[in-house]
């Protein structure tokens, strides 16, 4: 008998374990494939979770620089929750909701400036550090390896941290979208109409309430003379003249990405059109945005009106058919638009909403009646 084939064959055994190499090699390679895409899926979703945090800690933020008396959120209390302060505990509690939300765990979060710029104290911590206008979250997310075990990498890691800022919304709406701004202003201070309808404007601020009651409602007068009286726009997406054109704008809002302050032409001629009103009826109890004017410049067909900011409006009712002295004149709301003076008026309650839109990186001021919006940063 050959005595080769008594001691076996040592080509083959050296083979089975350059297969075994290689298979596992290819396994390695494989799993690099699949774990890396899956690391890299889990790290955007961890980015995602952490830019949820932080936005919804700044809105929280932002309702108090609105001068809300109270934060509301709809997050549940975290056990990493535990400050006694109700606006600091609802920033917690919006940070680290939203992040469980997105399947993220917070490791660290605090205050930042206006600019996203220095931590000013931890969330949670006790209180609202002066000068706080951002929320910096930094998130984790462990996830286990589906190949990666063969090599023995059985449970990876994704880290990120977002910053969001509260700012005075400059690029009203967001880029591709429409808002329901209703094209008719007035100014930043509350306004009456003298006798003669010349507009009548005061010193303070129209004030936001959170409250619909007839004991918080405003009246929004629409003077009879006089630049900055009447109020009615044409936005630059409405290309129909008068009438027809103001009720389209109403009925079908076409206004996106408007930066502020901006000049904007006025309407010419009678808008105290049965049909105008019918047209803002339509929004009864609904949120809508009213634009506030600072100057204008120009007469007649070439008056122009500086829209400053917009404050969000949930209105009641619209009188402007020519002839609603005396609704204009009673409850429910105030101040009375002084008698004949006023072509009608709006009738609601100005309430500090948060939107969407690029912000003024720059320092707010608490009880702004500016609308607010939060932005990411970083």
């Amino acid at each position: 008998m050959d005595a080769s084939h008594q001691r076996g064959n040592p080509e083959r055994g050296q083979m089975l374990v350059l297969v075994a190499l290689a298979l596992t090699a290819l396994l390695a390679l494989t799993g690099l494939v699949i774990d890396g895409g899956n690391a890299w899926a889990q790290e955007r979703q961890t980015q995602n979770g952490s830019d949820s945090a932080a936005e919804a800690g700044s809105v929280i933020l932002a309702q108090w620089f609105a001068g809300a008396s109270a934060p509301s959120t709809a997050y549940p209390t975290s056990a990493s929750c535990t400050s006694t302060n109700q606006w600091d505990l609802a920033v917690c509690q919006a940070v680290y909701g939203a992040a469980k939300a997105n399947g993220v765990a917070i490791t660290a979060a605090y205050y930042t400036k206006y600019d996203g710029s220095q931590n000013l104290g931890t969330v949670g911590g006790g209180s609202l550090p002066s000068g706080a206008q951002g929320i910096r979250a930094v998130g984790n997310k462990q996830f286990g390896t589906y190949l990666a075990g063969v090599v023995g990498i059985n449970q990876m890691s994704a880290g990120a941290q977002a910053t969001a800022i509260v700012g005075t919304v400059t690029t009203y709406c967001p880029t591709g979208s429409i808002c329901a701004a209703l094209p008719v202003t007035f100014p930043i201070q509350t306004s009456t109409c003298a006798g003669n309808g010349t507009l009548q404007v005061g010193d303070s601020p129209w004030s936001p309430t959170a409250t619909f009651t007839a004991a918080t409602e405003s009246i929004v007068p629409l003077c009879k003379n006089g630049p900055g009286s009447v109020g009615w726009l044409q936005w630059p997406c409405e290309t129909t003249n008068g009438t027809p054109g103001l009720i389209a704008e109403i009925t079908n809002p076409c206004l996106t990405n408007i930066t502020l302050p901006a000049w904007v032409p006025a309407y010419t001629g009678n808008t105290n059109d049965p049909a105008v009103q019918t047209a803002l009826n339509n929004y009864h109890m609904q949120l809508v945005y009213l634009p506030e004017f600072n100057d204008v410049r120009g007469t007649g067909n070439n008056l122009e009106y500086h829209i400053y900011q917009f404050q969000a409006f949930e209105l009641d009712t619209a009188y402007i058919s020519g002839n609603n002295h005396s609704e204009c004149n009673n409850p429910p709301g105030y101040p009375p638009v002084d008698g004949n003076g006023s072509n009608g008026c709006l009738k609601g309650w100005f309430t500090a909403a948060i939107v969407s839109g690029a912000v003024n990186i720059g320092s707010v001021t608490k009880g702004t009646t500016q609308t607010l919006g939060v932005q990411l940063i970083k």
